[in-house]
């Protein structure tokens, strides 16, 4: 199953790719449960705002995982998720559910994990589940979603500050502050 999710994205994707790429400086951070340190911890992170060739304007995130599970089947696995900017609201609500519930979780020493909620995003949905480390350190996961099966072994992690930061960049591009660059107009 995990060959044939990323196969039939990339098969509903074929007829669109990205035509314009522009990379944001947003301080935001991912983090990997690491085995070997026994907790989560933070991965090379890198969002951009991307242009699809169909002319929709999608938020790309994506995750530097451990090791090389990227090309264990022969093909580059992006641990990436792509936002659509139609679904802000329903991100948003959901990253102050994510609050809500850190808080409860914090003040009763709660440690659980639960889903939290689905929003569309470009050729699926994200599932937002809300992840305990422990009774103090939580965390919300984001996977995405297609054709009924999600892949959550690639969910990418935000602690507080993380999803502070992801609140803030949703904002920013609700509020039309982040833009693709003309590249090609300003290097030439």
């Amino acid at each position: 199953m995990r060959l044939i999710i990323p196969l039939l994205a990339a098969s509903l994707a074929a007829c669109t790719s990205v035509s314009e790429s522009t990379r944001l400086s947003t301080g935001l951070e991912t983090v990997e449960f690491n085995s070997i340190a026994s907790g989560y911890q933070p991965r090379p992170t890198f969002v951009s705002l991307e242009m699809m060739s169909d002319g929709e304007e999608v938020l790309a995130i994506q995750m530097d995982q451990y090791g090389t599970t990227q090309y264990q089947y022969g093909y580059d696995v992006h641990h990436q998720f792509r936002m659509l900017p139609t679904a802000i609201p329903e991100y948003l609500a959901i990253l102050d559910q994510y609050d809500r519930w850190r808080d409860t979780a914090i003040e009763r020493g709660d440690a659980i994990t639960r889903e939290m909620g689905r929003a569309p995003a470009w050729h699926g949905e994200l599932k937002f589940e809300f992840h305990s480390g422990n009774a103090q350190r939580h965390y919300l996961l984001v996977s995405i979603c297609a054709v009924g099966t999600c892949l959550d072994d690639q969910a990418l992690g935000f602690d507080a500050v993380n999803v502070d930061r992801l609140r803030t960049t949703l904002r920013r591009w609700q509020a039309g502050e982040l833009e693709s660059l003309d590249i090609g107009a300003i290097y030439n």
